[in-house]
């Protein structure tokens, strides 16, 4: 297995926001920081885990439906 955003994140020195901002391409994060973290990422073979995607997603799509109210009309 590779290595974690947790990990990539102590050995650079940043928060794992800032490391999820370099590997999503969001957020305001210098060209510089940006650079280490995917320098570091792909030196040590970081690949995203699926599974924990889809199970953040699946819960946000939950977190709807349970809060959903439709409109009388």
């Amino acid at each position: 297995m590779g290595i974690t955003t947790k990990e990539i994140a102590k050995i650079c020195g940043v928060s794992r926001t800032t490391v999820h901002r370099a590997l999503n391409n969001t957020g305001r994060i210098s060209e510089k920081t940006k650079r280490m973290i995917l320098e570091t990422a792909e030196k040590n073979g970081y690949r995203p885990d699926l599974l924990a995607t889809r199970c953040w997603q699946l819960k946000d799509v939950m977190k709807f439906w349970k809060n959903y109210r439709p409109t009388e009309g």
